[in-house]
């Protein structure tokens, strides 16, 4: 039985209470199937990131839910993930994500992770170590910029480009970044029309809208409300209409 079938039986495991179950399961299918094992054990850690390891009296104090995951178990199964894979890329993101924020391995992992499999939110991490860790300016600034680039819709790269060239003495280019996400993010705004524009509705109160062009129930309070969809259209529906 390989990876992929225990993965579906380990789920199963995981949805009924018993992650550390979960974990020996994968350990186990590690030890028997070393073609599976950097899968393997790489799901193993993430999983450990979920133990809730928080003692179980809590301090003395207002009462308050505690949750800390198991980051030195989760850490030795992503390191023994790379030592199988050395180019894992879930285990290189997951060893990342239980490291001292502060720690210099902790950019190097997070380097060969984006090399290997580039997220948007995993190259503002690594542009966020480079600033703040690393100190290298010019490689944070790379890195939201390929943030930026693989997902130019959101706003978190323009910002943080924005503020990174200011800390670099660039206020034209930093100005130009706030602009740019100001441009976007008015490109976006539906287009609204004065008045009301009269729509179709099926039989089961469907509809779309014609400034956004989200489809929507105009039974649904949250999105439409005294003939006016969430976008800000007014709406009026055709004498016709179901």
């Amino acid at each position: 039985m390989g990876y992929l079938d225990i993965k579906g039986r380990v789920w199963h495991i995981v949805q009924s209470g018993d992650i550390e179950g979960a974990i020996a399961e994968l350990v186990s299918l590690s030890q028997r199937q070393p073609t599976d094992a950097a899968d393997a054990l790489t799901l193993a850690g993430e999983l450990a990131r979920q133990l809730n390891i928080a003692p179980s009296t809590p301090k003395p104090g207002p009462a308050q839910l505690v949750f800390e995951g198991d980051r030195s178990q989760a850490e030795r199964f992503f390191r023994s993930a790379l030592e199988v894979s050395s180019d894992h890329s879930r285990a290189l993101y997951g060893l990342a994500s239980v490291l001292p924020e502060r720690s210099r391995e902790r950019v190097d992992f997070l380097r060969r992770a984006s090399e290997k499999r580039p997220t948007y939110l995993g190259l503002l991490d690594l542009g966020d170590a480079q600033r703040s860790v690393a100190k290298d300016f010019a490689a944070a600034y790379q890195a939201y910029r390929a943030a930026n680039q693989l997902n130019p819709r959101e706003k978190g790269a323009y910002m943080k480009l924005a503020d990174l060239c200011r800390r670099m003495d660039r206020p034209d280019e930093a100005a130009e970044w706030s602009a740019a996400w100001k441009a976007r993010r008015e490109a976006g705004k539906p287009k609204l029309q004065k008045g009301a524009l009269q729509v179709e509705v099926d039989s089961d109160g469907w509809t779309r809208c014609p400034a956004c062009n989200r489809r929507f129930s105009v039974r649904s309070s949250r999105v439409f409300v005294d003939g006016r969809h969430r976008c800000g259209q007014q709406l009026a529906m055709k004498p016709d209409s179901a």
